[in-house]
């Protein structure tokens, strides 16, 4: 018992010392500031611009079949002859 309680001390001092490593850095007010423009503009004189979609040409028809699928293996229903065989064995 006092094991344990010796290692949660010693575990929640390293914590606190992690804790205490994390602050954050000052902010400078007088610092550079920056500011940006509400908008932008690009322009493109005399050049071709193309682009294409990153979407499909056409519409996606289908969707997630609902239900349950069949399973190949069967289940037995009876297991009476190889309990037989079992017991024919002693």
């Amino acid at each position: 018992m006092k094991k344990i309680l010796a290692a949660t001390l010693v575990l929640s001092f390293l914590n606190v010392g992690a804790a205490l490593a994390q602050t954050t850095p000052p902010v400078e007010k007088n610092g550079p500031q920056v500011r940006y423009k509400a908008v932008t503009n690009y322009e493109f004189d005399n050049e071709k611009v193309e682009g294409t979609t990153l979407q499909p040409d056409g519409e996606m028809v289908g969707g997630i079949k609902k239900g349950r699928p069949t399973s190949l293996v069967k289940a037995r229903q009876h297991f009476t002859p190889e309990m037989l065989k079992s017991v024919e064995a002693l």
